[in-house]
């Protein structure tokens, strides 16, 4: 659980849709099965302050998955887990297509 409601309220919400979407972020999403890694990761603890990133993907099949990350670069500077780096990959790059939309 988010210690923090207030870090996490106070993120920045983007959305994309479509042919928004970059065919990168798409690859990335299906190659590294993405969906196979929708829940909460990470520990709030690990971090001051808390370094948060949640997606939300909705599928064409109606379907969606919910991806929520704590501190994901303790995560990935501790870890050599290869979930972790799928996670990695996929949080970097929507962030990088959200840096280039704001």
């Amino acid at each position: 659980m988010l210690n923090n409601m207030k870090a996490k309220s106070s993120c920045k919400e983007y959305v994309f849709t479509g042919d928004e979407i970059s065919p990168e972020i798409r690859k990335i999403f299906n190659s590294d099965k993405i969906a196979e890694l929708a829940g909460e990761w990470g520990d709030s603890d690990l971090g001051s302050p808390i370094q948060y990133q949640w997606a939300r993907v909705e599928l064409d099949n109606g379907q969606s998955c919910e991806i929520e990350v704590r501190n994901l670069a303790v995560m990935i500077f501790h870890s050599n887990d290869e979930k972790i780096k799928r996670l990695f990959r996929f949080i970097m790059r929507l962030g990088k297509q959200a840096r280039s939309h704001a």
